[in-house]
């Protein structure tokens, strides 16, 4: 039988096709000039697999717009940053803000980050997000996106890019006072888990288990808080190709129960 060492040797070898076959499809499919990623099913298959580490930052803000967000809005984050220090945010958003910090990292599977290294960023991206979107400000879980994006992204560049998660389509309404998106995903994650798993569904409804007591925090913060690191940057690489890509004629399609399915 193989050793463990074959195992490992085999693993590479997987990982150095699958970057090659990514390389290749960019060389054969470069992002057009409006900067858009466009959805095949060859890139779809790629992206289930996972975005090599080496693209996953450059592939996020693609498909997030973010980098075209920073270069549209150039000196914005900068004057957000300054406004919430003077207090701008308001006495609320500063109070939950701060009351979430230094329980963020912590909370995402698998990581442990200096506060000296970490928090200090993620106070700023949050207060100014709370800012940039005064409809929104903050509400919790989002300290986990941002602290995601954070770990791959510069500060600026994770600020444009959680802009472009919670105002997409795949959490639309996810942070609304009614939390609408949240609860519809709930609904199609309860039905997809029926038909994946009817045995274990019909067990949790006689026992009286709501799935979504279960469900909402993961899907809140995007898996961050529930899943190791790796699999919850596979997770959000098809999130966000979900959310960001459109097909190769263009059209915004529908991105309703994202999370769900990426579950």
């Amino acid at each position: 039988p193989p050793s463990a060492g074959d195992a490992a040797e085999f693993s590479e070898a997987q990982q150095i096709t699958h970057f090659e076959k990514w390389r290749a499809y960019w060389r054969s499919h470069p992002v057009p000039p409006d900067g858009v990623v466009r959805r095949t099913p060859e890139l779809t298959a790629l992206v289930r697999k996972g975005v090599p580490p080496q693209d996953r930052a450059a592939f996020w803000l693609a498909c997030l717009r973010a980098d075209a967000a920073r270069r549209e809005r150039a000196g914005r984050y900068e004057a957000l940053v300054t406004l919430a220090a003077a207090g701008g945010a308001g006495r609320e958003a500063t109070r939950q803000i701060e009351k979430d910090l230094n329980r963020t990292f912590a909370g995402v599977a698998s990581v442990r980050i200096p506060e000296a290294e970490a928090v200090g960023a993620l106070r700023r991206v949050l207060s100014a997000y709370a800012l940039h979107n005064p409809q929104v400000g903050y509400c919790q879980s989002m300290n986990f996106l941002a602290a995601v994006l954070l770990l791959l992204l510069d500060e600026e560049a994770a600020f444009w890019a959680l802009a472009g998660l919670v105002e997409g389509r795949a959490l639309a309404g996810y942070f609304a006072r009614g939390m609408e998106g949240a609860i519809a995903d709930q609904c199609v994650f309860r039905q997809a888990f029926g038909a994946a798993m009817p045995a274990l569904s019909s067990h949790l409804e006689r026992l009286g288990v709501a799935l979504p007591l279960a469900a909402t925090p993961w899907f809140l913060c995007a898996f961050a808080c529930c899943l190791p690191l790796p699999a919850v940057l596979q997770v959000w690489d098809l999130l966000i190709y979900e959310d960001g890509a459109v097909p190769p004629g263009g059209g915004d399609p529908d991105a309703r129960s994202q999370p769900a399915a990426a579950t």
